[in-house]
């Protein structure tokens, strides 16, 4: 996830994004693309530099860390939080119509775990 601010401490200079899986890795991203945002995440030089000291599968925590940063840059007023970009008010239109959540999923191009979120 890109972000505005280094998910480890917060930080909001010297940004970089960093790729979890690395390019060139035989091990290719769910997303299929390295320079996709759900196959990156923003640190900062200190902790980029940390990072790539470490031993491979050493460092397997980011959820926690990225989720520590978030609310550390969310109490600082920094993060708001990720704006919607699935329209509610259709997926609850199209529901009303009878359509089901793979069918709505589908129209919207949306995945379904959204769809049941948004009803």
């Amino acid at each position: 996830m890109i972000t505005n601010f280094c998910v480890i401490c917060g930080k909001t200079h010297g940004l970089h994004n960093h790729h979890i899986i690395p390019k060139g890795s035989s091990v290719k991203p769910k997303c299929g693309d390295y320079d996709d945002p759900t196959n990156l995440v923003t640190l900062c030089t200190e902790h980029h530099e940390w990072i790539h000291g470490l031993k491979p599968n050493r460092y397997n925590n980011w959820k926690h860390l990225q989720a520590e940063g978030i609310g550390r840059a969310k109490r600082r007023g920094v993060y708001k939080g990720k704006v919607t970009s699935i329209p509610t008010e259709k997926v609850r239109a199209l529901r009303e119509l009878g359509m089901g959540a793979t069918e709505i999923a589908k129209t919207l191009n949306i995945g379904r775990a959204s769809v049941y979120r948004h009803l």
